[in-house]
Order: C-alpha cells, then structure tokens, then sequence
C-alpha cells in the first residue's frame, strides 16, 4: 500500500524504528534475565561437595570391589560398627550394578522379541 502523504511514510518509518528499539530492549532484558538465572547460587556450592563426594566414594567402592580374591581364601569380616558404612556402600554398589544389567537384559530381550517373526505366531 502506497501512501498519498509523504509524511505518512515516515511516520511508519518511525512508529518501525520505535519498536525496533523497544524489541532491542526486551531481547536484552531476557538476555540478562537468562544470564542473571544461569549464575551459580548458594544451592549448587552446596550440592557441588555432595555429588563429588558421593562420585568419590563410588570410585573407591570400584577400586575395593575388584580386589584380588583367590577361592578358599579367608577374608576378614570385621564387627565393628565403623565398618558397616563400607559394607554398606558395597551392596548398594551390588544392587546398582545388578540393576544395570538387568536392565540391559530387558531392553535387548525385548527389542529382540519384539522383531522378532516365531513370536508374532503364537
């Protein structure tokens, strides 16, 4: 659409520039909002030591876990109370890992089952 007033041309041309500046202005106030989110709070020095603590004792777990055992060997079972953490931390370590493979042995088997033909007839 073409205006006859030469002066209606620029005054689009400013109401234009006007929201261009005010578009300008909000994509820098979220900018600086997503900014201002991303900076680390009191919460993440927090949970900071708790998760690499938590990955340092799964580390140490490992290392103990894979400890060279020969059969018929004695192992030192201790009753001290201190020791039950340790033993403890051994069988969630036992029951996580088993959890992995077992979950790895559903989603195989039933991809497997699922393509496959001898399974569609019965």
């Amino acid at each position: 659409m073409v205006p006859s007033d030469p002066s209606a041309g620029l005054l689009t041309t400013r109401l234009e520039s006007r929201r261009g500046k005010t578009d300008a202005a909000r994509v820098g106030a979220s900018e600086r909002c997503v900014a201002v989110r991303l900076r680390p709070n009191v919460w993440d020095a927090v949970a900071l030591p708790i998760v690499l603590g938590f990955l340092a004792l799964m580390a140490y777990a490992g290392e103990q876990s894979v400890a060279p055992f020969q059969l018929g060997q004695q192992m030192a079972i201790s009753l001290d109370p201190t020791s039950l953490p340790e033993y403890a931390m051994r069988t969630v370590l036992r029951m996580a890992i088993a959890l992995v493979v077992s979950l790895c042995f559903s989603l195989t088997y039933a991809a497997l089952a699922a393509k496959s033909r001898q399974a569609e007839n019965c």
